[in-house]
């Protein structure tokens, strides 16, 4: 899933892109190519089980998502490379302890830096 918008920037517009990318289009390297500049996390449920078969599986290869945000080139425009956790998530302390870059967890519960009411 990919959609795109444009941002001005310095009186110019440049192209804005958000993708998403599963653990198995990840385990599959179909986003290798991609330099990702903010890695954002919903949840991780059983619904990729059929592909890597077990849950234990599963945050690594999303994991993979965040490490490779340090790789990414200095854009022009620079580029913030942020990880953005949902700290409610069964997944956050270990995406947590992986994610070398600027952190915001967002959850339900106040003491987040992004919460509902």
């Amino acid at each position: 899933m990919c959609s795109a918008t444009w941002r001005a920037s310095g009186g110019r517009a440049e192209p804005t892109w958000c993708w998403k990318a599963t653990s198995h289009g990840l385990a599959q390297q179909r986003v290798t190519a991609c330099e990702f500049d903010v890695a954002v996390i919903t949840n991780i449920t059983h619904e990729h089980l059929d592909y890597q078969r077990s849950y234990e599986r599963i945050p690594p290869g999303q994991g993979r998502l965040f490490t490779g945000l340090v790789e990414t080139h200095t854009k022009a425009q620079g580029n913030p490379r942020a990880a953005v956790l949902n700290r409610d998530d069964a997944s956050y302390d270990f995406l947590h302890g992986i994610s070398p870059v600027y952190q915001i967890a967002y959850g339900l519960q106040a003491g987040r830096k992004v919460f509902g009411r």
